[in-house]
């Protein structure tokens, strides 16, 4: 008994650290519709992501094995850029209206994400769909992508 209790102890705080402390990956950004020139779909769909040097205004997290959180900060992107993930501009979305984010295609993360992430191996794909877009009260905004194989 006492040794399942310093057990216990020993462990508990390494487990509880690494819930608290999700992986958050944030040096990529989208390549976007139009701007590939190869990229099929329409000017907002996301073609694939590279990564940067200078500041994103995309950040990673892993939700599960099948998900992944795609969060944006609005201060970063350009008045058109803003229109190409939500549909149109900020200010003509009310407050109870929801806004869907159509991705066209799957498309493969970036290798740095999945390493960064942990993400399974099997699923490196976000699905193509239509995904629910959240406004936080941080000037930001969040999608949860569903994960898929190839």
């Amino acid at each position: 008994m006492k040794k399942r209790i310093i057990l216990a102890s020993l462990l508990l705080p390494g487990l509880l650290a690494a819930q608290s402390t999700a992986r958050r990956v944030n040096d990529y950004v989208a390549k976007r519709g139009e701007r590939m020139g190869n990229c099929t779909g329409s000017k907002g769909n996301i073609c694939g992501f590279e990564q940067t040097a200078g500041q994103s205004p995309l950040s990673f997290s892993k939700v599960s094995d099948g998900e992944l959180n795609l969060s944006i900060d609005l201060s970063l992107l350009t008045d058109s850029e803003k229109i190409s993930w939500l549909g149109k501009p900020l200010s003509e979305i009310g407050e109870n209206e929801l806004v869907y984010f159509h991705q066209e295609i799957n498309v493969e993360l970036h290798k740095g994400i999945v390493s960064g992430l942990a993400l399974q191996p099997g699923q490196t794909f976000i699905s193509k769909g239509y995904y629910l877009v959240s406004r936080s009260t941080e000037g930001k905004i969040e999608m949860t992508f569903t994960l898929v194989g190839k």
